[in-house]
């Protein structure tokens, strides 16, 4: 895969198997959501990777919010879908 001029991930065979990663860099995207979980701080996983620059990160979670609140919609049909054909069922939906 040829890298792009503003490409946030990249996927490439030749790097770390196909895992992917930020562009320029071989730190797994994995990562970086992993330190977001676990209560790091976007400050610290910087500090851990500085290869990866703070406007990559930024746009990678821009990019995640963005497609999250796009499939919000349709994860709310499959829910009712859902709650509607099984009976005596409690599903539980939170952040």
């Amino acid at each position: 895969m040829k890298k792009k001029e503003n490409q946030v991930i990249i996927i490439d065979s030749e790097i770390l198997g196909g895992t992917p990663v930020f562009s320029g860099t071989r730190v797994p995207v994995r990562f970086f959501f992993e330190y977001i979980e676990s209560g790091e701080t976007l400050d610290e996983f910087l500090f851990n990777f500085p290869s990866v620059k703070k406007e990559q990160a930024l746009q990678l979670l821009d990019t995640a919010d963005s497609r999250y609140q796009s499939l919000q919609p349709l994860m709310v049909k499959v829910t009712k879908a859902l709650l509607g054909k099984i009976p005596n069922q409690v599903i539980i939906i939170s952040d």
